[in-house]
C-alpha cells in the first residue's frame, strides 16, 4: 500500500483502532496532500466493517462528495452509501483503497446527479478543492495534530519534505487569485485566496521539519524506497483549471 501512497498504523494497547495517512494521487486536486482516518473495528469485525472518520479538515471545507464536514466517510462498503455492500471477505486493504478511490480528478462527480458533470461547477469545484488541499492538508503539522495520529508524526513530516517543493509549484498556480474568494457551486464553502500567506507558512513548516530529526530521517527514507508521490515529480495543473477560480462569489446553486 505505501507505494500507492497509503500509509496506516493500529494503536499497540487498542488493536481494534486504527489510523492511516492517504495521500491524493497525481492528476487529482488532492495530489500529495494527506488525509487522515481514524478507523474503530467492532468486535463482529469482518462480519460487520470498521467504522470510518475523516480527520483532516477545518470545519469548513468540504473536500469531497463521500467525505463530510462533521468527518462521516460515504463509502458502501462501510454501510454509510448505496452501492455493494460489506462481506466478511471485503479487508481493510480494501477499504483504504476505496477511501483513496474518491480522491479523483474530478471529485463533483462523485455526487449523486452529476455523475457526467464537465461544467464550469466542476471545474470551479476541483480548483478550489487543490487549493484547500494545499492550505488545509499540506499544513496539518502546523496545527494541533489529533491525539490518536501521534504515530504518523513523522511520516507527515517526511511526507511534507519530500513534497514542499510540489506544493510550492502547485500554490504558484495560484498566485493570480490573490485576495480573491469563491463560492463552492454545491456546498456553499467560500475559498478566500491568500497563496502568499499559504507559501509563508509552507516555508515557516518545512524550515521547522528540517531542524525535526525524525522527519527528516523519514524523508531519506521515503525518497530510499522511491514512492512514487514522494518523489519530486510535480503534476502540472492544467490552466483551465486555474482560470475557473478568483472569481467574484457566486450564488449558492445546490444544498449542500
Amino acid at each position: 500500500l505505501e507505494t500507492q501512497g497509503i500509509f496506516h498504523h493500529f494503536h499497540e494497547e487498542r488493536p481494534h483502532q486504527a489510523v492511516a495517512a492517504i495521500l491524493g494521487p497525481d492528476g487529482t486536486p488532492y495530489s500529495r496532500s494527506p488525509y487522515l482516518f481514524e478507523f474503530t473495528f467492532p468486535n463482529t469485525y469482518p462480519i460487520k466493517p470498521p467504522h470510518a472518520r475523516l480527520l483532516t479538515g477545518d470545519g469548513r471545507v468540504r473536500f469531497n462528495p463521500n467525505l463530510y464536514v462533521n468527518g462521516k466517510v460515504c463509502l458502501s462498503i462501510l454501510g454509510t452509501w448505496a452501492g455493494p455492500s460489506w462481506t466478511s471477505l471485503t479487508t481493510f486493504r480494501t477499504v483504504l483503497l476505496s477511501i483513496q478511490s474518491l480522491l479523483c480528478a474530478n471529485p463533483l462527480q462523485n455526487e449523486p446527479g452529476h455523475e457526467h458533470e464537465t461544467g464550469s461547477d466542476c471545474e470551479l469545484y476541483a480548483a478550489m478543492v487543490r487549493y484547500e488541499s494545499l492550505a488545509v492538508s499540506a499544513l496539518q503539522l502546523g496545527r494541533t495534530l489529533p491525539p490518536s495520529c501521534e504515530p504518523l508524526r513523522a511520516l507527515l513530516g517526511g511526507i511534507f519534505l519530500c513534497n514542499y517543493p510540489v506544493y510550492c509549484e502547485i500554490l504558484a498556480g495560484y498566485s493570480c487569485c490573490e485576495g480573491s474568494r469563491d463560492r463552492c457551486p454545491l456546498y456553499g464553502f467560500v475559498t478566500k485566496y491568500a497563496p502568499s500567506l499559504v507559501k509563508g507558512q509552507l516555508d515557516d513548516l518545512q524550515a521547522s521539519l528540517l531542524h525535526q530529526p525524525d522527519a527528516v530521517r523519514m524523508a531519506e527514507e521515503l525518497r530510499h524506497n522511491a514512492l512514487p508521490l514522494c518523489l519530486p515529480e510535480p503534476e502540472p495543473v492544467a490552466v483551465a483549471d486555474i482560470e475557473s477560480v478568483g472569481s467574484d462569489i457566486s450564488p449558492l446553486q445546490g444544498g449542500g
